[in-house]
């Protein structure tokens, strides 16, 4: 939902979101937004819908995260893993992914609340 400011409300907490950079995998079509508090990230459509969200899971360096594509009706357990260096005598960070797990099928009634014990779920399970 969005609010007057073109912010989206988090679907959880109902507070508004922070504009983010994400994916590229909706270009110009999408804009992400990202609820800190929840640590859910979402890609929202020009129209206002949500086609994709992300849910992080605890930790810094080393994470999961749960992507759910509701476009391509598809979700996504990876991995990620915090890479550091200096350049020019900046910080520079990226993270290294790797997949898990996919389904077809986006998985339903998650929140910031269960989304660890369904990453460990499905991993297991897979």
């Amino acid at each position: 939902m969005m609010n007057g400011f073109n912010q989206y409300l988090c679907d959880f907490c109902q507070q508004p979101c922070r504009r983010s950079t994400g994916a590229k995998e909706y270009g110009k079509h999408a804009r992400w937004q990202r609820c800190l508090s929840c640590k859910v990230s979402y890609a929202i459509s020009l129209t206002g819908q949500v086609k994709c969200r992300i849910f992080r899971g605890p930790g810094e360096d080393e994470f999961y995260q749960l992507r759910i594509n509701y476009k391509e009706n598809i979700s996504t357990i990876c991995f990620l893993k915090k890479d550091s260096w200096m350049y020019n005598n900046r910080k520079q960070t990226t993270y290294n992914s790797t997949q898990i797990v996919t389904l077809d099928h986006c998985i339903k009634d998650i929140s910031p609340q269960n989304v660890q014990d369904k990453i460990k779920l499905y991993i297991l399970f897979s």
